[in-house]
């Protein structure tokens, strides 16, 4: 059983409409197919707009994983997924093979491998650069932040101590830092 990885992705691009419009019916379809859950795997994903197990597109692809959101947000489309070990990206890629003037940045996090990934070096849809957990009185949390000087102060506050040498890293907090994908 794999280690899931959450992917977000951004699709962006001149061409976007034209992806976003069919994007969006062939996902509509699948939902409505799929008892109205968004939960649609990325071989279906495929499988709807085409490309069978047997194309040539497809021969080398890995696409374990599933659509778990998705989002028109006007100038760029927001796809969420969870993916098998890290971001499953030939699905999206295959399919943008015929929308050469659509491109995608992502995030991921996958916390049992410590895979944190940013394909968005300029920043424009993924500017987080640390994940950080934090555990108190067993309960869990969660941020993402730019900056180590936004780390500290959310510890600081989070932990509610005045020194954050007073936290032991790996026992009330882990920092990651998102790697250049």
């Amino acid at each position: 059983m794999p280690n899931w990885c959450s992917t977000t992705y951004a699709f962006k691009g001149r061409g976007l409409e034209a992806f976003k419009t069919k994007f969006i019916e062939v996902m509509d379809k699948l939902v409505e197919n799929n008892n109205h859950s968004c939960y649609i795997f990325l071989e279906d994903l495929l499988d709807a707009y085409g490309y069978d197990k047997d194309s040539p597109a497809r021969l080398n692809s890995f696409s374990r994983g599933w659509i778990t959101y998705y989002q028109d947000n006007g100038s760029w489309l927001t796809v969420d997924t969870e993916d098998a070990w890290g971001p499953q990206t030939d699905a999206f890629d295959i399919i943008l093979a015929d929308y050469p003037d659509v491109d995608y940045v992502f995030i991921a996090e996958e916390p049992g491998c410590e895979l944190y990934l940013n394909s968005d070096s300029d920043g424009e849809y993924f500017d987080d650069k640390y994940y950080v957990e934090y555990v108190k009185d067993g309960s869990y949390d969660v941020e993402r932040f730019h900056t180590m000087e936004e780390v500290n102060d959310w510890l600081l506050y989070r932990a509610e101590v005045d020194d954050i040498n007073k936290l032991v890293e790996g026992e009330d907090y882990y920092i990651h830092k998102y790697e250049q994908a």
